[in-house]
């Protein structure tokens, strides 16, 4: 049987040991050169200017909408500045919630060749929250803006629980 036939007859996935034996063949054969053969190169998986970038939003942007972001990625963190000369991520999908205007977010570009927003960072000049993770508050079972509340779960979900319904000891 000829070394052609014997890879045809091997079309059914089995890894034989005489597969094993060639391999380690080529391995030792390769082993014992000069190895001024270029190395093996392997594709990159990500792209000059990365798949994850820091950008900044122009004016709100609501949760299922597209929008143009600033890159923000010179300088020296945590000194960010606008990327110069300027580059703009165009038609950016919001899947996760209504960013304010000015507002430093985090974007990835999908396997599908389009950007999407995947964290929204905390502005530098609050000292509240309205989000747990990416979930707003206000979207918690029994949120209400009037009262006084503490977050607890019951039965494994998340919801709010009135301050003042709470007994004393």
């Amino acid at each position: 049987m000829t070394r052609s036939a014997n890879r045809a007859d091997n079309v059914t996935g089995v890894f034989t040991r005489r597969d094993a034996q060639r391999i380690a063949n080529a391995v030792v054969h390769y082993e014992k050169g000069t190895r001024r053969e270029k190395p093996v190169e392997f594709a990159r998986n990500f792209p000059a200017g990365g798949r994850v970038r820091l950008c900044k939003t122009k004016e709100e942007w609501a949760v299922g909408s597209l929008a143009d972001l600033e890159v923000w990625e010179a300088g020296t963190p945590p000194s960010e500045s606008k990327s110069d000369p300027a580059e703009t991520i165009e038609k950016c999908v919001n899947k996760v919630r209504t960013v304010k205007a000015d507002t430093f977010v985090l974007v990835a570009k999908a396997g599908n060749g389009s950007w999407y927003l995947i964290e929204v960072c905390k502005a530098d000049d609050s000292d509240c929250t309205d989000m747990v993770g990416n979930t707003p508050v206000d979207k918690i079972k029994g949120f209400s803006m009037g009262k006084r509340q503490a977050l607890g779960h019951s039965s494994g979900c998340l919801e709010w629980i009135d301050i003042e319904d709470c007994p004393t000891p």
